[in-house]
């Protein structure tokens, strides 16, 4: 059974009004059989802390079949803006997240 991989998300920027960073979250969903993934979902909203952030991705409603996967934090990563734009576009990156894919 396979579940999606989950990655915590910074979002900071030297330019925000504030200085303190801001939490998001994106899941990730295998495409077919192959080891390839989309990203599935990403929050429309940033949390102050990472407790807070990890919360709402457990409590997040999976678009899924099977009725006994649920999002499960499993791996985490902290990225900053820069690094977020390199995770989604870097083709060898997306060949080491199978490492990291969830499975009950």
């Amino acid at each position: 059974m396979n579940c999606e991989t989950l990655i915590i998300a910074i979002s900071y920027s030297a330019e925000m009004m504030t200085p303190e960073p801001r939490y998001g979250f994106m899941y990730l969903k295998r495409t077919g059989s192959t080891n390839g993934y989309m990203v599935h979902c990403f929050t429309d909203s940033l949390y102050e802390n990472m407790m807070s952030c990890i919360q709402a991705a457990n409590a997040h409603p999976m678009d899924t079949v099977e009725s006994d996967c649920r999002m499960k934090v499993a791996y985490f990563k902290v990225l900053n803006n820069n690094d977020i734009v390199r995770e989604l576009h870097n083709s060898p990156s997306m060949n080491c997240r199978q490492a990291f894919d969830y499975r009950s």
